[in-house]
């Protein structure tokens, strides 16, 4: 009685697996993804005068100092 179940749900695991192997990026396709996200987040940082991006960076480099 277990085979046969087993049996059932090998296609089912098979399937999950090829899914999952597709929608897989490549380290190509996620490099730049994160370029794309680093290029707008330099743009936006631009729009700022100098003391407010020094105060976002300054913020960056010690994220525990924002949390109370």
């Amino acid at each position: 009685m277990k085979k046969p179940f087993a049996i059932l749900l090998l296609p089912v695991f098979l399937l999950l697996g090829g899914l999952q192997s597709v929608q897989a990026q490549t380290e190509k396709e996620l490099l730049a993804q994160l370029e794309e996200a680093d290029y707008q987040a330099i743009e936006a940082l631009v729009l700022y005068p100098e003391p407010t991006r020094q105060a976002i960076l300054e913020a960056c480099l010690h994220p525990e100092a924002l949390i109370k």
